[in-house]
């Protein structure tokens, strides 16, 4: 083969190389956030899977064992879901990490009430987003950035723009009731009472951010 022609073939293989592995890096790398750049808050993630999963369908990694661990659970939730860009996703982001979190509780002795609490809070919101479900918006897995990625145990369901007043003021009296059920549940014990009375306003915290919406 002459040299001439041997090098055009070898510089066609070389692009076809790099072309190649570029659309890779593109579809499985980190791509752009959903603000369109990384930031701190989560971002999204492909997810080629075709159904969504019901909340409280994904096994937890570790238990929650003291009201002090769920109250910072509970802040963790809300931060999690505060930098969200496209504010369409975070009604069921706090659908989601609360579904996790009652995972967590589960088989816990002394959390049974609020475990109960927060599974039907994560289920009231989770459908709550898909009763307003945006038509052009597709659900989305996010994951936050960094070596210990924290990512959604499964897509979160988008709202519909035009609807979304009317599914905040729904999700503000889901997040309202389950203060009330946990200030409820709490027995006459001081101590316990307390407990509920922070598990609570953590809870209740969520409200600053759905009215931001």
């Amino acid at each position: 083969m002459p040299k001439f022609q041997f090098s055009l073939f070898a510089l066609t293989a070389l692009l076809l190389v790099s072309v190649s592995t570029a659309s890779f890096a593109q579809t499985t790398g980190g791509g752009e956030g959903i603000n369109g750049q990384y930031g701190d808050g989560p971002a999204s993630l492909p997810d080629p899977e075709p159904s969504d999963i019901t909340p409280g369908s994904a096994t937890a990694a570790a238990a929650i064992t003291s009201s002090t661990s769920i109250v910072t659970s509970l802040q963790a939730a809300t931060r999690y879901c505060t930098p969200l860009g496209p504010k369409e996703y975070v009604i069921d982001c706090l659908a989601e990490r609360l579904g996790t979190l009652s995972n967590q509780l589960e088989g816990q002795d002394g959390f049974e009430e609020v475990q109960a609490i927060l599974d039907s809070t994560a289920k009231d919101l989770n459908q709550i987003a898909r009763q307003n479900r945006s038509a052009t918006l597709a659900p989305a897995t996010f994951a936050t950035q960094g070596q210990t990625p924290v990512q959604t145990t499964r897509r979160l369901i988008p709202v519909d723009e035009a609807r979304m007043e009317d599914a905040v003021s729904q999700a503000l009296a889901v997040i309202a009731e389950t203060e009330t059920l946990l200030l409820r549940s709490a027995d006459d014990s001081t101590d316990r009472s307390i407990q509920f009375q922070q598990i609570a306003a953590a809870v209740g915290s969520n409200k600053v951010l759905l009215r931001s919406l």
